[in-house]
C-alpha cells in the first residue's frame, strides 16, 4: 500500500504556480509600500494636478504656492479692503481649531483668532453677514467653555470666507497649468 504525501504535493504545486516566492513578493511589497508612503506625504512635493480648493488645502506645498499667488493678487489690488492672504490664513486657523482635540489648545486658538480677525469691525476678516461677525467676535472674547454651537459659528464664518477663495483657486489652477505647460515645452525642446 502506497502512502501519498499530500502536503508535499501541495508544496510542489505551489512552487510551480509561483506561490512559494512569497519572500521575494513581501520584499517587493514592502518597497512599494514605502514608495507609496513617500509619495503620499503632505510635506513632499505637491500633487501635480490639484482638482479643487480642498486638495490645495490638504498639501502644505500647495498652500505655500496658493499663498504666494494670493500675495501677488493682494499687491496688485492695494486699495481693496480685506486681504486674500488673510482670508486663507483665517480658513487654515479655523480648520486647526475644528480639528483640535485638546480643549485648552482650542481655547487658546480661539482667543488668537479673535485678536487677529475679530478685534475691530472692517479689519481682520470681513464677512458679508455682520451679525455673524459680531457673534464670532463675542465668542472669541468669551472666557466660557466653547460648545458645539460656538464651533458652528466659526464653521459658518470659515465657509463664508472659503467661498471667496473657492473662486480664486480656479484662477490659481489655470496659472499653475500655464506655468507647467511652459516648463513642459522647454523640456520637449531640450529633448
Amino acid at each position: 500500500m502506497k502512502h501519498f504525501n499530500f502536503q508535499k504535493k501541495v508544496e510542489t504545486n505551489s512552487l510551480k504556480m509561483g506561490i512559494g516566492s512569497s519572500k521575494k513578493k513581501k520584499k517587493q511589497e514592502g518597497l512599494m509600500n514605502q514608495s507609496r508612503a513617500i509619495l503620499q506625504r503632505e510635506d513632499e512635493s505637491p500633487p501635480s494636478t490639484p482638482k479643487n480648493l480642498k486638495s490645495i488645502l490638504s498639501s502644505s506645498a500647495l498652500i505655500k504656492e496658493f499663498r504666494e499667488f494670493l500675495q501677488i493678487l493682494d499687491s496688485a489690488d492695494a486699495d481693496e479692503s480685506g486681504s486674500r492672504v488673510t482670508a486663507l490664513e483665517f480658513v487654515l486657523a479655523v480648520r486647526a481649531i475644528l480639528t483640535s482635540t485638546d480643549n485648552q489648545d482650542q481655547e487658546t486658538r480661539i482667543r488668537r483668532l479673535g485678536e487677529k480677525y475679530f478685534r475691530v469691525p472692517g479689519e481682520g476678516i470681513v464677512l458679508d453677514n455682520t451679525e455673524l461677525w459680531e457673534r464670532c467676535s463675542r465668542l472669541c472674547r468669551s472666557s466660557s467653555p466653547k460648545g458645539e454651537e460656538d464651533l458652528r459659528l466659526l464653521r459658518l464664518a470659515e465657509t463664508s470666507v472659503r467661498k471667496e477663495l473657492d473662486e480664486l483657486h480656479i484662477v490659481f489652477l489655470e496659472s499653475r497649468k500655464e506655468n507647467s505647460s511652459t516648463v513642459e515645452k522647454i523640456m520637449n525642446c531640450i529633448l
